[in-house]
């Protein structure tokens, strides 16, 4: 009997010792698989009104008017299939040195959460106002707040996440004279324990999936080849400026500018290929370099009761294509209030879902059951086409395989002796080409324009292209009048056909 129970015993203690060690020779890709779908406990110890007012303890968790997590709160989140809980913090006044009752309350939480079987993503929030002005000092100041971090939670499995800085500006180069990410990999790597092999997350510069900045970000060097890249996305991320007036503007690193436009409703054509393609465009920026990403915050920031089907729409659409990619997941942001409206979709306080087909579409995907694969169908999504509005027409080629450039045009001079029509592009080594449009590459059409068919297969091209003509009369029309250029792409995204996806979520959600 006594050889029984030690032998149940150890069998036991086996389990949890074995998942640790399973878990601690995982790589990066397989660490973000095995994390399923995510849950953030928003608005608790991230909260504050203003830098001056700042309190800690149960007055900065509380306000908000938030509730306060419980280890209950924990095991009942678990239950409904989540395995990765994103906790995000605010130090403000407390990175030079970290209040210690402030840093006990945290590791608590983390604590209930590691020891429930999930993961933890424990996120640094709103806090890049603390390492300014830059220069030295703040290097030092950021460096000694990570140290302090990584000693208080050395000792927890690598089940435990580090998430340096979110919600960054999109400036956020700028803003800093010392290199934040490789200085937050250094630190944590230089500690002890756990330190040396946990995933370390760091920010996509603006965080937002829909602002581009993806092939402007360098990833740190880390010695234990854990390092994730997380963004946010909101139903679309230009919803989350829909009270903001004016809508949000941006200037690329190129001076072109971009404005959002307000979104109330999801679920158009358009909708869906933007998800896939921007997945796409992660797997082939990061996931192919063994980098995972992780979506830390999707959420709507739209009128939920004017727009419910909407939003079921999106997040049983959006978080199906994310379980479809190896190293890609994403963390529903809830703001955990008592009735439906943005971002609330769970009570914790008294364990209710404000949208049951919310939650059962949630725990239907956390568990594979009855997931809808895109893959199951296919469209030709390969080509661009411009109208013209400008004197010269623009793509980003991205990670994509340019092959031909279609000009239609309406010509009133003769090429090459009134007007260059030439195609510019930058190659690998980041310096400019061009390709000028001969005359023999024209066809005349019944009515009375010109295509031109330039086979760019064989350039060096790389990132953007632009079709311009170089005269000075160009902008008067005189010589030509470009109606529209296509650019044809290698078949590259596996795009679908998103009606017969739609229907089968929208039977789905009946």
């Amino acid at each position: 009997m006594k050889i029984f129970i030690f032998l149940s015993s150890f069998f036991i203690l086996s389990i949890p010792l074995n998942y640790i060690y399973l878990t601690f020779n995982k790589n990066a890709i397989q660490i973000v698989d095995d994390m399923g779908i995510g849950y953030n406990l928003g608005k608790t110890f991230n909260c504050c009104s203003s830098v001056e007012e700042e309190n800690i303890l149960y007055d900065q968790i509380k306000t908000w008017g938030t509730i306060i997590p419980t280890k209950k709160t924990i095991n009942k989140i678990k239950k409904y299939g989540f395995k990765t809980i994103r906790f995000q913090v605010l130090y403000t006044n407390l990175t030079d040195i970290i209040n210690s009752e402030w840093l006990i309350r945290i590791k608590e939480i983390v604590d209930w959460i590691i020891k429930d079987g999930m993961y933890c993503i424990l996120c640094v929030n709103h806090d890049k106002e603390f390492w300014m002005p830059g220069g030295q000092s703040s290097k030092n100041k950021y460096i000694n707040f990570w140290k302090q971090v990584a000693s208080q939670f050395i000792d927890n499995n690598v089940n435990l996440i580090f998430e340096t800085l979110t919600d960054l500006d999109i400036d956020i180069q700028y803003l800093f004279d010392f290199n934040f990410t490789q200085d937050f990999i250094d630190t944590i790597r230089n500690s002890d324990g756990y330190n040396k092999e946990r995933l370390l997350i760091i920010p996509e510069l603006a965080t937002e999936l829909e602002i581009n900045n993806y092939y402007d970000l360098d990833i740190p060097k880390d010695p234990s080849n854990k390092t994730a890249v997380s963004l946010h996305y909101y139903f679309p991320s230009e919803t989350l400026y829909y009270y903001e007036t004016p809508p949000l503007n941006w200037i690329d690193k190129y001076g072109f500018q971009y404005e959002a436009i307000p979104t109330t409703k999801w679920g158009s054509d358009y909708d869906y290929k933007e998800i896939k393609n921007k997945l796409e465009l992660l797997k082939n920026i990061f996931i192919d370099r063994g980098i995972p990403v992780i979506i830390g915050e999707v959420g709507i920031l739209s009128n939920y009761n004017n727009n419910a089907n909407s939003m079921r729409e999106f997040l049983h659409t959006f978080f199906s294509l994310t379980k479809e990619y190896n190293g890609i997941m994403a963390c529903l942001w809830d703001n955990s209030e008592k009735i439906s409206k943005n971002n609330n979709y769970y009570n914790r306080e008294t364990d209710i879902w404000n949208d049951e087909v919310i939650k059962k579409n949630i725990f239907r995907i956390s568990k594979d059951k009855e997931i809808i694969k895109s893959s199951d169908y296919y469209i030709t999504s390969n080509k661009e086409i411009l109208v013209s509005y400008l004197d010269f027409f623009y793509t980003n080629i991205s990670t994509k395989k340019l092959l031909k450039i279609i000009i239609n045009a309406k010509l009133y001079g003769i090429l090459g002796i009134d007007f260059q029509l030439i195609i510019s592009s930058i190659n690998k080594e980041n310096e400019w080409v061009d390709v000028l449009v001969t005359k023999k590459e024209g066809k005349k059409q019944y009515d009375g324009t010109t295509v031109f068919t330039i086979d760019v297969s064989n350039e060096d091209f790389n990132y953007d292209t632009f079709v311009t003509t170089e005269d000075e009369e160009i902008e008067d029309n005189k010589f030509i009048d470009i109606n529209n250029v296509t650019f044809e792409f290698e078949e590259y995204f596996p795009s679908f056909d998103f009606n017969s996806y739609r229907n089968s979520i929208i039977k789905d959600l009946n």
